[in-house]
Order: structure tokens, then C-alpha cells, then sequence
């Protein structure tokens, strides 16, 4: 029995001091030092945008209406064609309306020298006349008195009838006006037309010349002639067609294009005219420019319609657009967002002094991949290999930068 219990002791004593040997050992043994990638942090700055989808249009949409109605008698354009400002697109039928210029024409014409003699006068001939036809009135006058005398007597001793006598009165009262007549446009032609006269002359010739610029403005409005640079998006009629005043029959579309988008309330009084874009069409990208704000909403969308016309590139309308509008920017250190961690809060692993050190953050701003933060700065060295397998205090080798 005693022989067992010195075993016994001696077992446990053994036990201890391999294990104490053990322990030794493990004090004794150097530190693992993990090796690490780092990025060392600088300020950066970064486009502050709004992001917003739209749909391309032409910046200018021109309907092409004749002010007067007729037969469409030409095209000369056709849809998709491009033109250019002064291109003629349709006419109307002239014909008739060419008579109608030609005959205010000549009534102007004739107004007008009528006009011109009232102000100028009777010439030596027409006074020659007139004083010959004076004269003609009097010696009918005279000779219509001289047989009024003669009748008379005779009636009187009952040689003519009353019905002769009377004609012979009737004679005497028609050669009177006559005469009369014929000295009022004698006396016209020596003192020439009186102020009202001629007043009378030239309202009638001004008439006359406003119907004619009237019919001659009808006959050039036949022809449409585009104001603009551009293509043909719509032709609405056919040649042969009857055209009423008014009613649309081309339209053509500017060659610029413009992307419209709605603002929401929170956004718009952050953008201004003139504030710079990145617009994504498909999988090309162009710059552009904001050219229009509404002052007010849509009464549909409650959005502020804007424009952004595209400084380069033609696209189709109707497409899709991807609109980011610059507003500013950010300034700050921005950090992969694979590198932060979370344990109750978010954090990352700098390197300090060849030791790792856990450092809190505050997500500022997100943009792609890529996150502004608050905690760090500039000369950080942030651990973006291997922070998995390190843990704050680890002494660590920087193998990358």
C-alpha cells in the first residue's frame, strides 16, 4: 500500500513538470506577425450629383400651317429628310389667286393715275377740248333759243301746234345743261381739281394699293418655307389635297436634342440653369447642360419639368436617358465599401505603428462601390488585404501599399 502511494506521487510530479514545461514553452515562443496590404488615404474629391431618368426629345418641334387655304400642289420634302432654314417645303395651287394679284394690280394702276392727274392738273389739251366743247354747248344753246322764238310766234298765229311749241322749250332746257355742264369742266380745267377732289383720288388710290399688297401677300403665303435647321417628322397631307387655313402640314424637328426630366420639390432648388450633366444613353455617355427649370409644377407629376440639352451626339427620340446632374461635389477620404466591417457598429482596421489598430466610422455618402466617411484621415494606412485575419493590437508586416 505505501509501495502504490509512492507511485502514485511520483506520476502526479511528473505530470507537473511536463507541464510546466509545456507552458514554458508557450510564453517563451515569438509572436505571429501576420503580413497585410495597405492603402495609404488622401482627401479626393467627388462630383456631387442628382440622378434622375428622361426621355430624349427634339428641343424644337415647328408645325408649318398656310394662312390661306387651297389645293396642295407641291411636296418637295419627305419624311426624315434634312433641311435647312429657307428650305421650301409644299406650295398651294397659284392660279387663281395670280388672277386675283393681276386684277388689284390694275385697279391700283388705274387709281393711281387718276390720283396723280387730280394732283398735277389738266393738261393744254384736255383745257383745249374742254373750251371747244364749251363753245359747241353755246351755239346750241343759242340757235335751240333763236327756234324757241321763232315756234313761238308762229303759235301764236296758230301756224304750229302746242306739242311743237313745247318741244321746242324742252330743246332749250336740254342745251341749258348742257351748257352748264360744259362751263363747270371748262372752269375744272383752268383752275384744276379742288382739295377734296384730289383727297377723294388718293383714298381710293390707297385702297386700291392695300387690296393689291393684300392679294400679292396671299400669293407668296402659297409656299412653306422652313425657319429652321432640322428634319421633316410629319408631312400631314397629300399633293392633290384640298389644305384649310390654319391646319398643321409638315412639321419639322431642330437638330438639337434636349432630355426632359421632372425635379423633385426636394431637389430643384439645388439645380440651377446652366449647371453641367452626364447623360447615359444606351452605353454611351455624353456631357450636357441643364437649359430650363419650370417655375412651376406639373400639375400631373407635381415634378418641376427640366431640360438638359446634349452638347454632342444625335440619338433617336423617345429614348431613354440616364441623367446624373452635377450640383457640386464632396470632398473627404472615401474607402472601398468591401473593406468596412460591422460588430454593433462600423469600423475598419488601420495600420499604427506596425500594429493594428480599430477605428470607428460614420457613413457619410455612398457612390458606387466606393464610400465618404468620417473617423479617418488623410495618411491613414487602411488594412484592405487580410483584415480578416488580424485583430486589434496584432502586430502585422505591411507587404503592399
Amino acid at each position: 500500500m505505501k509501495k502504490l502511494a509512492t507511485t502514485l506521487i511520483i506520476i502526479v510530479l511528473s505530470i507537473c513538470v511536463i507541464t510546466a514545461c509545456q507552458t514554458n514553452k508557450i510564453v517563451d515562443k515569438d509572436p505571429v506577425i501576420q503580413p497585410v496590404s495597405v492603402k495609404t488615404l488622401q482627401n479626393e474629391k467627388t462630383d456631387k450629383t442628382l440622378n434622375y431618368v428622361g426621355t430624349i426629345v427634339a428641343d424644337d418641334l415647328v408645325k408649318y400651317s398656310f394662312k390661306t387655304g387651297g389645293k396642295l400642289q407641291t411636296i418637295n420634302v419627305q419624311k426624315g429628310d434634312k433641311v435647312i432654314g429657307g428650305t421650301v417645303l409644299v406650295a398651294l395651287d397659284k392660279s387663281d389667286l395670280q388672277l386675283s394679284v393681276n386684277a388689284a394690280k390694275a385697279q391700283m394702276d388705274a387709281a393711281k393715275a387718276v390720283y396723280n392727274k387730280a394732283v398735277a392738273g389738266s393738261s393744254e389739251e384736255d383745257k383745249n377740248n374742254a373750251k371747244i366743247n364749251l363753245q359747241k354747248a353755246e351755239n346750241a344753246y343759242n340757235y335751240s333759243k333763236d327756234n324757241l322764238a321763232r315756234i313761238e310766234k308762229l303759235y301764236n298765229a296758230g301756224g304750229v301746234s302746242q306739242s311743237e311749241y313745247e318741244g321746242a322749250q324742252l330743246d332749250v332746257d336740254i342745251k341749258k345743261a348742257t351748257l352748264d355742264q360744259a362751263q363747270g369742266l371748262y372752269n375744272q380745267a383752268i383752275k384744276g381739281a379742288r382739295q377734296e377732289d384730289i383727297d377723294a383720288a388718293r383714298a381710293q388710290y390707297n385702297q386700291a394699293k392695300t387690296n393689291y399688297e393684300h392679294k400679292k401677300k396671299q400669293y407668296n403665303e402659297t409656299t412653306l418655307v422652313s425657319g429652321i435647321s432640322g428634319y421633316v417628322a410629319e408631312i400631314l397631307f397629300e399633293a392633290g389635297e384640298i389644305v384649310g387655313a390654319g391646319y398643321p402640314v409638315v412639321v419639322v424637328r431642330s437638330e438639337n436634342q434636349v432630355v426632359n426630366v421632372g425635379l423633385s420639390q426636394q431637389d430643384v432648388n439645388e439645380v440651377k440653369v446652366g449647371d453641367k450633366t452626364k447623360v447615359k444613353i444606351g452605353e454611351e455617355t455624353v456631357d450636357g447642360v441643364v437649359t430650363m427649370i419650370s417655375e412651376m409644377p406639373n400639375s400631373d407629376t407635381r415634378t418641376y419639368d427640366t431640360e438638359i440639352a446634349l452638347l454632342e451626339g444625335k440619338f433617336r427620340l423617345g429614348m431613354v436617358a440616364e441623367v446624373k446632374i452635377i450640383v457640386g461635389e464632396f470632398e473627404g477620404i472615401w474607402i472601398p465599401l468591401d473593406k468596412i466591417m460591422f460588430s454593433g457598429e462600423d469600423f475598419v482596421y488601420i495600420v499604427n505603428e506596425d500594429k493594428i489598430e480599430r477605428r470607428s466610422i460614420t457613413l457619410l455618402e455612398t457612390r458606387g462601390s466606393k464610400v465618404l466617411v468620417d473617423g479617418l484621415a488623410e495618411g491613414d494606412r487602411l488594412v484592405i488585404a487580410n483584415s480578416g485575419q488580424v485583430k486589434p493590437g496584432d502586430k502585422v508586416k505591411v507587404v503592399s501599399e
